[in-house]
């Protein structure tokens, strides 16, 4: 029997214990303090992995060996879990992160299984974010808790030790994940004829977009995250105008209360926070770098340079858009890169300037190819733009999920610090995920 859509998981108790384990280690996996636990759902889901490929490979005709198109993006993978090792060991760094990588290959092997079972149980694929919906809500009721007997809504203590995400981007990555993977699901199985629950999923994609942008706001005030919620409100009116204008009525209406939401979230937004009143000319200040070295950070001093009213440059704009000019440059300088995960921006400054306290660049894409090389990057784009390529010119039930994940990775990592362990983890999770939706149809036979 080929690929139907499946609504209830009955037949594949595996791939579907897969899915809600999938979903708790996404729950925990950006969350402070839950080391080992993620350690041990890890290794827990990419054991069944395993298992859950050889029984699939085993009783169903898959033909992905056979297949040209399957083989190319899981031969990328595979190549990059040998290259990052063959790289650091030749420079003797790989002592330094080989458990990193260790989990990354567990990653890969747990992401991909999923993908798998998400093939042959499509419409179970919303239970997948469901980890990441609850430590929102468990937020929330941290932020409630904190807000009390203040007078403002503001409560940005990320940190600190009130919310269980620590630090903005974590809460920022994990929330747009959601956001992509839910709205890309529900692009999906927007024709699936059981109009109750898809109008159900559409309600609660709806309370948890408001959930989220709220907690972006008043609890992490984060810059990147509204811009990206933006951005996916944007992205997923367009699906639904231009894509989907046949469908039921009440799907246009979403599209336009979301369209209306984000606009005002915008204005309310933009309005208690002025550094986009001068952004461009924030931008053409910010790159002259060898102008102006504020960037350097000589003794931890925090200065910037002025616009020509006489007022600072934006603090956040002047950083990001500096470091990421000296990171291009230093890219340039080492194609092969250094072999050193961790911060490799800030080991490359120091050596230059010695007196500079810079240790990030803000961007993982620079942070990674100063680690691993002009090979690794053009590699981890080839393998997102096959999989968006191969979703567009192919018949297949996550075409939207595909696309608005990889649209949001590659956005995320482009601005956040995530070149961390679990950063770098939850990337090649995401990588195993992607490459395994897109396997084509007809080299997946449930039986």
């Amino acid at each position: 029997m080929k690929l139907t859509h499946n609504y209830l998981v009955i037949n594949d108790k595996i791939g579907f214990l897969l899915i809600l384990a999938g979903s708790l280690l996404l729950g925990i996996w950006a969350v402070r303090d839950t080391i080992a636990l993620r350690n041990l759902l890890l290794s827990f889901g990419a054991a069944i992995g395993l298992l859950y490929f050889f029984l699939v490979f085993k009783k169903s005709n898959i033909k992905i060996l056979y297949d040209f198109e399957n083989l190319i993006p899981l031969s990328i993978i595979f190549f990059l879990m040998v290259w990052i090792p063959y790289l650091s060991m030749s420079v003797g760094s790989f002592a330094n992160f080989t458990g990193t990588w260790i989990r990354c290959i567990l990653a890969v092997v747990f992401g991909g299984s999923i993908g798998l079972a998400l093939l042959r149980n499509n419409c179970s694929a919303p239970l997948l974010w469901l980890g990441i919906l609850l430590s929102f809500i468990v937020v929330f009721i941290q932020y409630l808790l904190a807000q009390q007997g203040s007078n403002s809504y503001y409560f940005t203590d990320w940190e600190g030790d009130t919310y269980l995400y620590m630090g903005k981007i974590n809460a920022v990555l994990m929330g747009v994940i959601f956001l992509a993977g839910f709205a890309g699901n529900l692009l999906d199985l927007i024709k699936t004829p059981i109009a109750g629950v898809r109008a159900a999923l559409w309600v609660l994609f709806f309370l948890s977009i408001i959930l989220i942008s709220y907690l972006f706001i008043f609890a992490f005030n984060t810059n990147s995250g509204i811009g990206l919620i933006i951005i996916l409100a944007f992205l997923l009116t367009f699906f639904l105008l231009v894509f989907k204008i046949n469908q039921p009525s009440f799907l246009i209406f979403f599209a336009l209360f979301f369209l209306s939401l984000f606009l005002i979230v915008f204005y309310f937004y933009i309005s208690s926070n002025d550094w986009w009143i001068s952004l461009i000319e924030d931008i053409l200040i910010s790159s002259r770098v060898d102008q102006n070295l504020e960037w350097m950070k000589v003794d931890g001093k925090h200065n910037f340079p002025l616009r020509e009213n006489g007022e600072f440059v934006s603090g956040h704009v002047y950083e990001r858009v500096s470091w990421a000019i000296v990171g291009l440059r230093l890219i340039g300088e080492n194609p092969l890169g250094t072999g050193i995960l961790e911060f490799p921006f800030g080991y490359l400054i120091q050596n230059a300037y010695p007196q500079s306290t810079i240790f990030s660049s803000h961007s993982a894409w620079i942070e990674l190819t100063l680690s691993f090389g002009w090979l690794f990057i053009i590699l981890i784009f080839l393998l997102f733009g096959i999989n968006i390529v191969k979703a567009l010119l192919h018949s297949n039930h996550f075409k939207y999920l595909t696309i608005m994940l990889s649209f949001v990775i590659l956005i995320i990592y482009g601005v956040g610090e995530l070149n961390t362990k679990h950063g770098v983890e939850i990337l090649f999770f995401m990588i195993g995920l992607i490459s395994f939706i897109q396997l084509k149809n007809d080299t997946v036979i449930v039986k």
